[in-house]
C-alpha cells in the first residue's frame, strides 16, 4: 500500500496523466464525429423499427362504437354560461379540465370528469360532458356552456331531469374478429 501511495505522489505519475489527458482531448479534436455516427446509426434502427410499427394495427378506444344506457338520473338545476371573465375566470375560453369550451360542454361539481349525460326533456338526445366546474357553492346544479349570450339568457335557469350515462361498446365486425 505504501508503494501505491509513494507513485501517486511522485511527480513521474502525474507526468504521465497530464500526457494521458492530453491525448484524450487530440482523440476528441481528430474525431468529433465519433458519437454522432453512433446517433445515427441508432436514428436509422429507430426509423425502420416506426415503419413497422406504422403497419401494426393499434387498439384505439375512442374509435370503438358505443351505445349509451342510462346508469341513474335525478333532477337538478340548470343554468348556462358564457366565456365571459365575469361569469368564469381569467382564463374564460378554457375549461377545469384544460380543454377548450365548445357546444357538449358542462360544468358540474358533482360528477367527475368525462362523465357524459343528457337533459331529455329540453334537448332529446344530445349528450354534454362534463368538463369544467362552478363555484363550490353550487354543488347539486348543471352549467351549460353556450356561444351565444341572449340563447344563455333565454335559458335562464331550469330544473330538468339529468341521465347520467355508462358507455357500452356496440359488437362491431372488427372486435369480434380480433377476439
Amino acid at each position: 500500500m505504501d508503494y501505491l501511495l509513494n507513485k501517486i505522489k511522485s511527480s513521474i505519475f502525474w507526468n504521465k496523466m497530464v500526457i494521458l489527458l492530453i491525448l484524450a482531448s487530440f482523440v476528441n479534436i481528430l474525431y468529433p464525429y465519433h458519437s454522432v455516427f453512433a446517433n445515427e446509426i441508432i436514428a436509422d434502427q429507430n426509423r425502420a423499427n416506426l415503419g413497422i410499427m406504422r403497419q401494426a394495427v393499434l387498439y384505439n378506444p375512442d374509435s370503438v362504437p358505443v351505445d349509451y344506457e342510462v346508469a341513474w338520473n335525478r333532477y337538478v338545476t340548470v343554468t348556462a354560461y358564457t366565456s365571459e371573465i365575469w361569469q368564469t375566470d381569467a382564463s374564460p375560453f378554457t375549461t377545469a379540465n384544460g380543454s377548450i369550451v365548445h357546444d357538449g360542454v358542462i360544468a358540474a361539481n358533482f360528477l367527475r370528469h368525462g362523465t357524459k349525460v343528457r337533459f331529455p326533456e329540453y334537448f332529446g338526445d344530445k349528450i354534454f360532458e362534463v368538463k369544467d366546474r362552478m363555484n363550490p357553492r353550487y354543488y347539486y346544479r348543471a352549467d351549460i356552456w353556450m356561444d351565444d349570450k341572449p340563447v344563455a339568457k333565454q335559458f335562464g335557469r331550469r330544473t330538468l331531469k339529468i341521465e347520467i350515462l355508462n358507455e357500452v361498446p356496440k359488437e362491431s365486425t372488427e372486435l369480434s374478429q380480433a377476439n
